[in-house]
């Protein structure tokens, strides 16, 4: 146990202290991670302590002792074969079969387009991101709102070799709680941790690691305790993609469960939506390489990887229809894995010049993202090139996806590795000079909108 604890190691051993972390290191790389807690003043201002506990053995021993008092010897295997408790499980029953998602056709693309972007779902965060005041703090290599992805260089400022200070990290979030009513725990689940591993993967991070956020209802319900359960499994057929360039899962690191998360109404306890927000880390070797949101020149091309389908459910644009919505994006582990390692594999071969996953608000609200971010372009797109659907159901469907920005020179070599993964790329527009979003059909202008008004209602949302 680290000395001048007035803390029973029994009591530290099982206490729920969630101001502890575990590292599980080599000798190397300790020499590296123990000056960095042991010379950062914010951390030993606040009573940060930091040792080394112990070490992993070959046997199939868990030892923990304080001096010369063992306080534990078992085997492993009893730890990690311990019992399996099973509550019953009841799939919920569904009292409304939801309609076909229909809205009449919009008087006027551009202020649905705007709507969209200022909801409370989709605007800028100010409120939030206003805390970075001064964008970047120590670390950060990317702004708040540059990318979906906050990257840091965690040792750019130790005593370390040239390669290991470039090292970048990054964390992603995924998942929307209507995504699990009734009864789509599961898909839910799934979606929310392919939506983190994407955002990593457009940003040029490779997801390695994920920490579950389950919030569920009360595991003594049998309803409740399915969601529960089909929630977990829904991550893992997540986690079950193989990493880029490996065959190895994704890697369940951490979590945290919160159960109970229920109110009474006319006497029976009735459950939250049941969502399971991962948390996916990511990492590239070399943080420069990051791929950011903003267009970064005029005349390149923009990509759609993912089709525009009638996939509304728990979208922006069906709640702000005042509906729900049908049908969850549906994306199969096979699919996902090519739209993951084929961005991965594209950025590090330097064919992208920005991305953005399509999410909250769908294809409008991710290129409006895309010119606000960059600040300096505007992209042009022709809404026939995406398919059948009437033009607002391709802009605002939140079918899983994300778009390109690629120079024309790379956009043969970028359509060849594509192929390479099975994913036929659909050119839908270009980047313009002018500082603005237009919309085409054939030789109509269905919407434009300039930067300042983007930004307008962008950053007038709550």
């Amino acid at each position: 146990m680290p000395r001048g604890l007035k803390v029973h190691p029994l009591a530290l051993a099982v206490a729920e202290d969630q101001e502890r972390n575990m590292i599980i290191a080599s000798d190397r790389a300790t020499e590296v991670i123990l000056p960095i807690f042991q010379n950062d003043r914010n951390f030993k201002k606040y009573g940060g302590r930091v040792a080394v506990i112990g070490k992993v053995i070959r046997e199939d021993r868990f030892i923990m002792t304080d001096g010369n008092t063992v306080y534990c010897d078992i085997p492993v295997s009893l730890i990690t074969g311990a019992p399996v408790y099973k509550p019953a499980a009841k799939k919920p029953s569904l009292k409304t079969k939801q309609p076909e998602f229909s809205v009449p056709a919009p008087a006027s693309l551009e202020k649905e387009i705007l709507k969209v972007i200022s909801s409370r779902n989709v605007y800028s965060q100010k409120d939030v991101f206003g805390f970075f005041k001064g964008g970047k703090h120590r670390h950060m290599i990317t702004a708040p709102a540059e990318t979906h992805v906050c990257v840091l260089a965690p040792l750019q400022n130790e005593k370390t070799s040239a390669a290991n200070k470039r090292i970048g990290l990054g964390l992603a979030f995924g998942g929307k709680s209507l995504h699990g009513r009734y009864g789509d725990a599961m898909e839910q689940a799934y979606l929310a941790t392919v939506e983190a591993r994407l955002k990593l993967a457009a940003a040029g991070l490779k997801p390695v690691a994920v920490a579950d956020g389950c919030n569920y209802g009360n595991p003594a319900n049998p309803e409740h305790y399915f969601c529960f359960d089909r929630g977990i499994d829904g991550l893992n057929k997540a986690c079950k993609i193989p990493l880029y360039q490996e065959e190895e899962p994704l890697a369940v690191v951490a979590g945290n469960v919160s159960l109970r998360n229920t109110f009474i109404s006319k006497g029976k306890e009735i459950p939250l939506d049941p969502s399971l927000i991962p948390v996916v880390l990511g990492h590239i070797k070399d943080y420069r390489q990051t791929v950011t949101n903003g267009l970064k020149s005029a005349n390149n091309l923009l990509f759609l990887a993912g089709k525009r389908k009638m996939e509304f459910k728990g979208s922006e644009y069906a709640l702000l229809s005042g509906k729900e919505g049908k049908n969850l994006p549906a994306i199969s582990p096979a699919n996902a894995r090519q739209l993951e390692q084929a961005i991965l594999d594209a950025t590090q071969k330097k064919l992208v010049r920005s991305s953005a996953v399509i999410g909250n608000g769908g294809l409008a609200a991710a290129l409006a993202k895309m010119i606000m971010a960059g600040g300096k372009f505007g992209a042009e797109i022709n809404l026939d090139a995406m398919g059948k659907l009437r033009a607002d159901y391709n802009l605002f469907s939140e079918s899983v996806g994300y778009v390109l920005e690629v120079s024309a020179q790379k956009a043969a070599g970028l359509g060849e590795l594509y192929k390479k993964y099975g994913i036929t790329l659909q050119l839908i527009g270009k980047t313009t000079t002018r500082r603005s979003f237009t919309g085409l059909s054939g030789n109509k202008t269905l919407f434009d909108i300039s930067l300042a008004e983007i930004k307008r209602h962008w950053h007038a949302g709550k």
